[in-house]
């Protein structure tokens, strides 16, 4: 579509109803009867009848005394809020908000964001939706964890004392001195206190179960299951 240059998308989640989301530039320089041109496009936007987000670089600064009568219209009978309410574009003369973010539904927008850096003179603009994404949870949970089960602490230190430290203080870069220094001691802790990955019924673990509840725990299943038999 001339003067107004757009693209959409439908987000689709199961068991949800889908949400139009729109990106829309329109140059600085376009002329007079942008605005019709975007109610043209909102027209067939709107017999989706779907709930919809545009953004983008509208080139509007609404922050401006300069009243927008006509654009105000176009966005009132489209039932569109617009939620964005700080500068997203400042130079060293300008503060301006021509970066807009418009919602038929703006109580499903948890919040917007407006970070102050940026690669180019325009702020980004963040929305927070409050509807998530359902995943499939897993059947078994899985912690990654250290085994001290047979760690000796003499053994530890002598093989630490062992090990080329001093080839570190060759290295001029600090970053790679430290990756280095890292990778000597893990190797070393790998050995003595090696990775376990174990299935469990729950990743957080209460902190009150301490060990001689669980030791009570299994006594409790060996004579369940020695009742049993």
């Amino acid at each position: 579509m001339q003067e107004i240059e757009s693209m959409w998308i439908e987000v689709i989640n199961t068991h949800q109803k889908p949400i139009l989301l729109g990106y829309v530039y329109r140059p600085p320089n376009s002329n007079a009867d942008r605005v019709t041109k975007f109610e043209t496009m909102m027209i067939k936007v709107d017999t989706e009848e779907k709930e919809t987000i545009i953004m983008g670089d509208f080139n509007i600064d609404i922050m401006s005394s300069k009243k927008h009568a006509k654009w105000s219209y176009i966005k009132n009978i489209f039932n569109m809020s617009q939620m964005v309410t700080e500068s997203t574009r400042v130079t060293k003369t300008s503060s301006t908000l021509i970066d807009h973010v418009y919602c038929n539904l703006p109580e499903n927008i948890n919040y917007i964001a407006v970070p102050k850096y940026s690669i180019s003179d325009h702020y980004s603009v963040c929305i927070s939706h409050k509807r998530g994404f359902k995943t499939k949870k897993q059947i078994h949970d899985y912690i990654t964890y250290r085994s001290t089960k047979y760690f000796n602490e003499t053994d530890f230190i002598h093989d630490l004392s062992q090990c080329p430290f001093d080839s570190i203080l060759e290295i001029d870069d600090p970053d790679e001195a430290l990756l280095s220094f890292i990778n000597i001691f893990t190797e070393v802790l790998n050995h003595h206190a090696p990775l376990i990955k174990k299935r469990v019924k729950h990743v957080y673990q209460n902190q009150w179960i301490n060990d001689e509840i669980k030791e009570g725990m299994k006594k409790r299943d060996y004579y369940h299951k020695k009742k049993d038999t």
